[in-house]
């Protein structure tokens, strides 16, 4: 009984208020798309992770050389 009256329910939400139902499913598939898309994406789609961004520079190997004539004396 109860999930006749609620089929109904959605039935009529559906036809009425489609963006919200829409919403509501899009919501509550989006656990299974976290792990589903990237996995279609590399194997199906041939798309490669972007590289990472590097998070500091590299030191150059030699001496380092002070600037002159910067000093407050």
């Amino acid at each position: 009984m109860v999930f006749g009256r609620f089929s109904s329910y959605l039935r009529a939400q559906t036809l009425n208020n489609p963006v919200v139902v829409w919403s509501i499913a899009l919501g509550c598939s989006s656990p299974l798309m976290v792990i589903v898309v990237p996995k279609i994406r590399r194997d199906y789609l041939g798309i490669a992770r972007v590289p990472e961004i590097p998070t500091s520079y590299p030191i150059p190997n030699r001496a380092r050389q002070i600037p002159l004539g910067f000093d407050d004396e």
